[in-house]
């Protein structure tokens, strides 16, 4: 079965039989699982491969490889993949094995080949497809991927090329809110790292191939670095590290965006070695500082466009300085939390000013994904930018006086809506015909909605079915001549803060915000390592 066979079957916004759906669902796990028994020249996996690529791939070059950049030319592999289209073309569409045995298919290598259906896979996902016709399209093209691994037997001859494609891989599958399978997959990626000796440098190797390897590590490290933080999961990534893939014209002022978030996380893995190394469970805030200070240096080398967004003349450019200020956010507030622990030895001054720097900064990472949003809805859909908005977000409810500091009631009925977005996104009312995405992130829109009605905000926001009304934008808007930086007007922010009034603020009205945090959905708890729930 084909892809246009699955899709000729499955077209429009919903499921139109439960057989349809039970075919698809054994094409994929007969498509997926790992069986020894497999014909040694699928000629099925080419004719999956669209003769229009340029579509998908266009989402995929100025959406999916801005939010992750896991190899630096994409100009290249748009190169590479139009020869393999027209030698294809060429061929009549038929492959024919090569007379020595050797699986160049149309002249590329099958390990191209599984790179260009997770390259595919990836521009599915942020596509204007209806929602279920996306997650089950890119379903096939990451089954397509991994069968081409299998064919390279990946586990034991693994390569920088193999990397790649299970990084993508595994970015594509907690799109779709299967984490648990990201997470296994990415668990097994990162010891190939190692296998490759990606965590350490090595020299000898020529400069292209030098920079692809630490490409690949620091990618491996910014996705594995989510799951070790945001569930308290031990990672090897900071015991060693190799350079950060600087380009030759790299210089203070003009870092890119990959350079200065890796420059970041490189700060963060630095961080969590030393409380491992001394058995702490927090820094001193004094070390606190230090670390803030640094990453504000680091953010001030960054390229002009990542630092005001005025400097931004390319939808890249936006997505770049929004997903910085995210991510960057994050870090800050993380390494500030200690705050927020009312056990914490601590004197009163040093959790004042800590407590303040956090919950700015959760405010900053909320502002930016709801600036992404507005910036481009299909890149908000990152699962890594979702989850720690969310868990941003009812953190900062959770530490939130009854006084509640000015802006933050507009603050969580935008956020509320950019998810109502995500989850009616194809106008779906219905929950058992919504996307696995939307399914999860439903939960999570019902508990915000809680805590703005709670807040005495979000009334007669919506119509009954929750959706944006009017198609009004889901964001107002937000002056562009803003720049960034980590906690901006920070002293007149912190000054509008309430006072620590002990553990965890005080609760809404009526005590019931312990039962509204319960209702958060499973994207903020430990990912399921079920792979067939996706």
């Amino acid at each position: 079965m084909t892809t246009a066979d699955i899709l000729s079957l499955t077209s429009g916004r919903r499921i139109r039989s439960p057989l349809t759906l039970e075919v698809y669902v054994t094409y994929c796990r007969m498509m997926i699982n790992v069986s020894s028994e497999f014909k040694p020249y699928p000629i099925s996996i080419w004719a999956n491969l669209p003769a229009d690529s340029s579509r998908l791939f266009s989402y995929y070059k100025n959406i999916a490889a801005v939010l992750y950049p896991v190899f630096s030319d994409v100009d290249q592999f748009e190169s590479d993949m139009k020869q393999l289209l027209e030698g294809r073309q060429r061929a009549g569409g038929v492959y024919e094995p090569d007379s020595n045995g050797m699986l160049k298919p149309f002249g590329m290598s099958i390990g191209f080949l599984s790179l260009c259906f997770a390259v595919l896979a990836s521009g599915c996902q942020l596509s204007d497809l209806p929602g279920i016709q996306r997650e089950m399209t890119s379903w096939i093209y990451v089954s397509c991927s991994y069968q081409c691994l299998r064919m390279l037997n990946y586990v034991s001859q693994p390569s920088v090329e193999v990397i790649q494609v299970l990084l993508i891989i595994s970015s594509v599958l907690s799109y779709n809110m299967n984490a648990g399978a990201s997470y296994t997959l990415l668990g097994m990626t990162e010891r190939l790292c190692m296998v490759l000796g990606l965590h350490a440098e090595a020299p000898g190797y020529p400069p292209v191939l030098q920079e692809a390897r630490r490409r690949v590590w620091w990618a491996m490290a910014f996705q594995n670095s989510h799951f070790s933080l945001a569930y308290d999961r031990p990672s090897i990534t900071m015991i060693s590290q190799p350079d950060i893939p600087y380009h030759r014209k790299s210089m203070p002022g003009h870092r890119s965006y990959f350079e200065t978030l890796s420059r970041i996380l490189g700060v963060v893995l630095e961080t969590l070695r030393v409380l491992m190394e001394e058995k702490h469970s927090h820094l001193h805030p004094r070390e606190i500082f230090v670390y803030v200070k640094r990453i504000h240096s680091i953010l001030a080398e960054a390229a002009p466009h990542l630092r005001f967004r005025e400097r931004c003349i390319s939808l890249a450019d936006s997505i770049e300085w929004a997903e910085l200020k995210l991510h960057s956010s994050y870090y800050i507030s993380l390494l500030c939390r200690v705050s927020l622990d009312p056990d914490a030895s601590i004197t009163e001054q040093e959790r004042e000013n800590l407590r303040h720097e956090c919950l700015a900064n959760l405010v900053n990472l909320i502002e930016a994904f709801i600036e992404l949003h507005m910036i481009s809805p299909y890149a908000s859909r990152t699962w890594i930018s979702v989850q720690r908005t969310i868990a941003s977000a009812f953190l900062l409810i959770a530490n939130t006086n009854d006084k509640v500091w000015p802006g933050s009631r507009d603050l969580f009925r935008r956020l509320e809506r950019v998810l109502a977005d995500h989850v009616y996104s194809d106008g779906t009312v219905n929950p058992t015909t919504r996307t696995d995405t939307a399914k999860h992130l439903s939960s999570s829109l019902e508990a915000l909605r809680a805590v703005n009605s709670a807040f005495g905000s979000g009334k007669n926001q919506r119509n009954e079915q929750g959706t944006p009304l009017n198609g009004e934008s889901a964001t107002p808007s937000v002056p562009p001549d803003t720049p960034f930086l980590p906690s901006p007007a920070f002293a007149n922010l912190a000054a509008s803060m309430p006072p620590y009034g002990g553990a965890y603020g005080v609760p809404l009205k009526d005590g019931h915000l312990d039962n509204i945090l319960n209702q958060v959905s499973d994207v903020m708890l430990f990912p399921s390592m079920n792979i067939g729930n996706s």
